[in-house]
């Protein structure tokens, strides 16, 4: 059996790579993995409202805040018209 080899990530600009490379999803758009974060992002929010133990809302709130980082990346580098400028 052949080791399955991940591209590498030497810049922000491989990001994107790296991540359709993790879930699977070479034949998808930037959009649509940014908006896909984002819903991953909102749905810990949720789950953090709904009352969470301690460690779970640590959990989800670093998960959350990883998960916004990399669409800010993917949206910085890809989709803004205005790289300085993030959806609101």
């Amino acid at each position: 059996m052949r080791a399955e080899t991940r591209p590498a990530a030497t810049g922000a600009g491989e990001l994107v790579t790296r991540i359709r490379y993790a879930v699977g999803m070479s034949g998808v758009t930037d959009l649509e993995i940014y908006q896909r974060l984002t819903a991953i992002a909102d749905e810990f929010d949720q789950l953090t409202a709904r009352g969470v133990s301690i460690v779970g809302g640590v959990a989800l709130g670093t998960a959350c805040r990883s998960l916004r980082g990399m669409a800010a990346a993917i949206y910085e580098h890809s989709l803004a018209a205005d790289p300085g400028q993030l959806p609101q």
